[in-house]
C-alpha cells in the first residue's frame, strides 16, 4: 500500500525521531561505556598501584626479619668455633640490616616509616652489644655460663626484634585489605552501574574483581612463605606449632621438632658465593620435603637452619625420621658448584618432643636448638636430643 500524500511528513518526522532517539541512546551508550571504561581503568590502576606498594612494603619488612633473625648467628659460631672471620661476616650483616632499615624508614605511599624508629634504635644498642662480645679476643674468656647467659639474652633480644617487626607487617597487610575491600566495594558499584548499559564493561569489572581476589591471595601467600625457598617462614611455623600443640594437649598425642644447620655453610658461601649457597638452601628445602611425611610442615627458622614441625610423633619416631633426613641429605648428589662440579653437604639435627622435653613451644624450641648444638660440638653430621 502506497502512502497518502498527508502520511509522508508524518512517516518523516516519526522515523527522524526514532533515528534521533536511536542516535541519542547509542550516544548515551557509548557516554556510559566510556564513563565505565575510563572509571575501572582509574580503579584497577588504584588496586594495582596498592598491590605493588605493599608488595614492596612487604619484601622490605620480610627481608629484614630474616636478617634480623641471623644477626645473633655470627656469636654462635664464634663461641663455638672461635672463627674471628665471624666479625668481618657480622659486620656484612649489620650494614645489611642498617641499609634495609634505610629503606623502611624512607617515605612512600601507604608507608608508616616512623613505626620503625624504635625498632631501629634497639638494633643500634643490640649491634653494639653483639659487636663487643665478637671483639673477646677468646669467645670463653667470661666462663661458659656467663657467656651462654649472654647469647641468650641476646637470641631473646633479636627474636624480639623480629617480633616487632612482624607485628608492623602485619598490621601493614591488614590495612592493605582494608583498602583493597574498599576498592572492591567501589568495583561493585560502578559494575552495578554500568552492566545494563554495556556489557563489556561488566566484564571488565569481573575481571578486575578476579585480580583483586588474586592480588589477595598472592599477598597472603606472600606473607607466609620464605622468598628463597618457598618453605614456610618462621612467623608462620611458630603459628603452626601453636595449634599443633593445643591439639596435642587436648588429644593427649605428642608433637615433635626437628631443628636443621647446615654444617660449614659459610664454606660454602666463602668458596662459592652466595648464589651457590642460596641454591644450596633451595635444593636443601626440596629434598627435606620430599624426605619427610605429607603432614609434616617444613619451614625456613633462619639463616641456614630449617625446621620441621612432625605432629602426633614422639621422639623414637622424630630420632628415626632425623636419622633419614640426615642421611639422605649427607648422600645427596645434587649440590653443584659454578664449576660443574658437585659438592656433598651435611646437617646437624636436633629433635626435641611435646612433652618428654618441654611443655612450652618457646622450650621446645629452645630444647631443639640445644640439642643441635649438642650435634654440631659431637663432629656435625649428627642427629641429637636433650636428654630429660
Amino acid at each position: 500500500m502506497t502512502p497518502s500524500p498527508q502520511s509522508l511528513p508524518l512517516t518523516r518526522k516519526v522515523s527522524r525521531r526514532l533515528l534521533l532517539a536511536l542516535a541519542g541512546a547509542a550516544l548515551l551508550l557509548v557516554c556510559m561505556a566510556g564513563f565505565g571504561f575510563f572509571t575501572l581503568e582509574r580503579a584497577f590502576a588504584h588496586s594495582a598501584h596498592i598491590t605493588q606498594d605493599t608488595t614492596r612494603r612487604i619484601e622490605i619488612t620480610l627481608k629484614l626479619q630474616k636478617l634480623l633473625q641471623q644477626a645473633a648467628l655470627p656469636v654462635h659460631h664464634y663461641h663455638i668455633d672461635g672463627d674471628t672471620g665471624q666479625r668481618m661476616h657480622f659486620r656484612m650483616l649489620a650494614g645489611d640490616v642498617n641499609k634495609t632499615f634505610e629503606e623502611a624508614l624512607a617515605p612512600h605511599d601507604g608507608s608508616q616509616p616512623q613505626e620503625f624508629v624504635p625498632i631501629a634504635a634497639s638494633w643500634q644498642r643490640l649491634q653494639g652489644e653483639i659487636t663487643a662480645i665478637l671483639a673477646l679476643p677468646d669467645p670463653n674468656a667470661m666462663g661458659l655460663r656467663r657467656i651462654h647467659e649472654r647469647i641468650h639474652h641476646l637470641d631473646e633480644e633479636v627474636r624480639a626484634l623480629s617480633d616487632q617487626v612482624g607485628t608492623l607487617h602485619d598490621a601493614d597487610r591488614a590495612r592493605t585489605q582494608q583498602q583493597l575491600a574498599d576498592a572492591s566495594r567501589w568495583n561493585r558499584t560502578l559494575t552495578a552501574a554500568v552492566t545494563g548499559a554495556f556489557l563489556v564493561t561488566v566484564l571488565s569489572l569481573m575481571f578486575g574483581g578476579a585480580s583483586v581476589v588474586h592480588s589477595q591471595a598472592q599477598l597472603r601467600e606472600l606473607s607466609i612463605r620464605d622468598g628463597l625457598t618457598g618453605l614456610f617462614n618462621r612467623r608462620e611455623f611458630q603459628a603452626q606449632l601453636q595449634l599443633q600443640l593445643d591439639r596435642a594437649r587436648r588429644q593427649g598425642v605428642p608433637c615433635s621438632v626437628l631443628l636443621l644447620d647446615v654444617d660449614y655453610f659459610k664454606t660454602v658461601n666463602d668458596s662459592y658465593g652466595h648464589d651457590v649457597g642460596d641454591r644450596v638452601l633451595q635444593e636443601l628445602a626440596d629434598l627435606v620435603t620430599r624426605e619427610v611425611r605429607k603432614t609434616d610442615l617444613v619451614a625456613r627458622f633462619g639463616g641456614e637452619e630449617l625446621v620441621v614441625l612432625l605432629p602426633q610423633t614422639d621422639k623414637p619416631a622424630a630420632l628415626a625420621l632425623g636419622h633419614r633426613v640426615r642421611q639422605a641429605v649427607a648422600a645427596h648428589q645434587g649440590f653443584v658448584a659454578p664449576d660443574g662440579q658437585t659438592f656433598l653437604i651435611t646437617v646437624s639435627v636436633g629433635v626435641a618432643s611435646f612433652p618428654a622435653d618441654a611443655p612450652r613451644e618457646d622450650a621446645l624450641i629452645r630444647a631443639a636448638d640445644l640439642a643441635m648444638y649438642e650435634a654440631k660440638r659431637a663432629g656435625r653430621n649428627q642427629v641429637a636430643h636433650q636428654s630429660v
